[in-house]
């Protein structure tokens, strides 16, 4: 069952936002759409609820929009770039990955910060199953390299209702990855969805509104400092 807002994101009249918005570009597939959600707006509606709490102002970037114009008393953009359906990248697997578009929205978007979550969609083909770690890191490369300054927090992806000993293994690696990563420089942090319940769950995979609403407080938690 979907809940509905929880009241505590509710703003006080007159909060101020105080500093320039950073870009943060929400990256990866349907969850980072909204699939799931009651307004379409995912978890980026609470994330951005979070961050005025406590005066902080985000600014999504993307070339994708879902979800709705205003939330808990504030303004929201609702671009994005989640791409339902899609996988880490079109290699080996059959299917669009968003590996591919990062030479062109990066570009494009210019973004402060990414929030990458992605691999879920990978599942469900046998082809690569034992290489998603590699594809990933693969595609966290690419970010790198097309936004070197820019911040990449990388999630272990929410649960979903499924068994799959290669999704466990992959979500386990996740950080390790990041980590390797970090200790070469580069501006990377992961962070973990796993933490919910499958009762936070629409469907068998994508998040409800409680679920959303989570996940948004663990992004925050991820970045605030960054804002």
């Amino acid at each position: 069952m979907r809940s509905s807002a929880a009241p505590f994101l509710r703003l006080p009249t007159g909060v101020f936002l105080s500093g320039k918005p950073k870009r943060v570009l929400p990256f990866g597939d349907s969850i980072t759409y909204g699939t799931g959600s009651t307004d379409g707006g995912g978890y980026r509606t609470w994330l951005q609820a979070c961050a005025a709490q406590d005066g902080k102002a985000i600014q999504f970037v993307g070339t994708q929009a879902s979800g709705p114009s205003a939330f808990a008393g504030l303004g929201l953009n609702p671009a994005n770039e989640g791409h339902p359906g899609y996988t880490i990248a079109n290699t080996p697997v059959p299917q669009s990955g968003i590996t591919e578009l990062v030479s062109t929205v990066i570009p494009a978007t210019t973004p402060d910060i990414v929030l990458l979550h992605i691999g879920v969609n990978d599942v469900n083909y046998t082809a690569g199953l034992a290489t998603m770690l590699t594809r990933l890191d693969t595609l966290l490369g690419s970010l790198v390299t097309a936004a070197p300054s820019t911040w990449i927090i990388v999630a272990q992806n929410t649960p979903y209702n499924f068994t799959s000993p290669e999704f466990a293994t992959y979500i386990a690696g996740i950080p390790g990855l990041v980590a390797t990563r970090v200790g070469g420089g580069q501006k990377l942090r992961s962070c973990n969805m796993q933490t919910l319940f499958l009762s936070d769950l629409a469907d068998s995979v994508h998040p409800n509104d409680s679920g959303y609403s989570k996940m948004g407080a663990i992004w925050y938690a991820a970045i605030k400092d960054l804002l």
